[in-house]
């Protein structure tokens, strides 16, 4: 065992907050993560994690430690896995967090080639507050963010920008043309369709779009855009959705734009991961996962 294992090991533990998440990480016991710590400390004469109940916390030197090692860590993690990428047996497990919609629409399609490699891949939903938090924790290899993960510990690519349109079907086209923003409220103007009660992608069109706050109660209420497209395709009333979702109905006549702004509400969608030596398994579905989405991972990586 070297330095550079232990100081490996004390990144992985930095890095999750958890002995045994980091044993997962690294593919250690956790009786072998905790000796390598011991060692490290011992080797430094310095305490670096203190015990709490929610694992462990680093003290102050591990700070300190951490900054000092963390780019010529992750610059030998990524030379180490480039290295070992070409020959290697990539059977095993990857864990995704994800909309459940962006996997529909961008990991489905590439089922086939992705799984031919022998790579199983394990997909967990959740909201965008959940998933940032299963990618920083190592519970998940990968995490697709609407959001920046805002964390040093990790990096992230783009993957595509979705658009946000306004739209319904097509019989709600003559029923708005006349009724301005201002004057869209509860008993003027078609029924909304919203993800959440609390309109959070239409009020965030309005506010963007019309400079004004929409105050309306949600006709319907649909946590899954996959759903809530179905809706208004079936007429229910009019919505928010990202273009990905609704370009092919709209291109074949079941949706209608129903406002073309100058500038459309955007997200920048990311493939976010966490520094440091991966399987190369990983860089795989990192890969197929871009390309899907018409990006490579050779392009510039935030």
């Amino acid at each position: 065992m070297t330095d550079l294992d232990l100081l490996r090991c004390f990144m992985a533990v930095y890095r999750t907050g958890s002995v045994t998440k980091a044993a997962e990480v690294l593919s250690l016991s956790q009786p072998a993560v905790s000796g390598r710590v011991k060692a490290l400390e011992l080797l430094l004469r310095k305490k670096i994690f203190v015990r709490t109940s929610r694992g462990v916390e680093p003290t102050a030197d591990a700070h300190t430690l951490a900054r000092a090692i963390t780019p010529h860590m992750d610059g030998l993690e990524s030379v180490f896995s480039a290295m070992t990428a070409n020959g290697a047996d990539l059977s095993g497990r990857v864990k995704l967090a994800a909309p459940v919609e962006v996997v529909e629409a961008f990991v489905v399609p590439n089922l086939e080639r992705l799984l031919a490699t022998g790579i199983e891949l394990n997909v967990r939903f959740g909201n965008a507050n959940q998933r940032i938090a299963l990618v920083m924790s190592g519970e998940v290899d990968l995490a697709i963010l609407t959001t920046d993960a805002g964390h040093e510990s990790v990096t992230s690519q783009q993957m595509f920008t979705e658009k946000f349109l306004l739209v319904g079907a097509p019989k709600w086209v003559s029923e708005i043309k006349d009724i301005t923003a201002a004057q869209w409220t509860d008993g003027c103007g078609p029924p909304v369709l919203s993800y959440a009660q609390s309109l959070p992608i239409l009020r965030r069109y309005w506010r963007e779009v019309f400079g004004r706050i929409l105050d309306v109660r949600p006709a319907l209420v649909l946590p899954d855009l996959r759903a809530l497209t179905s809706a208004a395709i079936a007429g229910a009333g009019v919505t928010v959705l990202p273009d990905y979702l609704c370009e092919p109905h709209i291109t074949a006549g079941r949706l209608a734009v129903l406002h073309e702004p100058s500038t459309l509400p955007v997200n920048q969608i990311r493939l976010v991961w966490r520094k440091g030596r991966q399987h190369p398994r990983n860089r795989v579905v990192r890969e197929l996962l871009l390309s899907g989405a018409g990006v490579s991972e050779q392009s510039k990586i935030d």
